[in-house]
C-alpha cells in the first residue's frame, strides 16, 4: 500500500497515484495530529499535491525524488525535516 497509517505519522511510499487521494484525505481527517512522512515517496500525483496545499500538513522526511524535494515542497510552503 502506498499510503498507510503508522503510530506517529501517515507514511507515503513508492508511486502515489490519484487512487490514493481518498485514502490520504480520510487519514488526514481522522488523524490531523499526525505528520506526513514522504521519505520513501517516489512520485506523487498532482491531486495529492493539491490536497497537501489545502491542508498544509507538517511534512517530514527527505524524498529521494529531487523535483519533489527541491520544487514541490517549497511550493506548498513546507520546509522538509521540520519538527513540531
Amino acid at each position: 500500500m502506498t499510503i498507510r497509517l503508522e503510530t506517529d505519522s501517515i507514511v507515503m511510499e513508492g508511486d502515489c497515484g490519484v487512487d490514493d487521494v481518498e485514502s490520504l484525505l480520510v487519514l488526514m481527517d481522522e488523524r490531523p495530529d499526525l505528520d506526513l512522512d514522504i521519505d520513501r515517496a517516489e512520485a506523487l500525483h498532482t491531486a495529492i499535491w493539491q490536497l497537501m496545499m489545502l491542508r498544509k500538513p507538517v511534512v517530514r522526511g527527505r524524498p529521494r525524488n529531487g523535483f519533489i524535494r527541491d520544487h514541490l515542497l517549497p511550493a506548498i510552503g513546507r520546509p522538509i525535516g521540520v519538527d513540531r
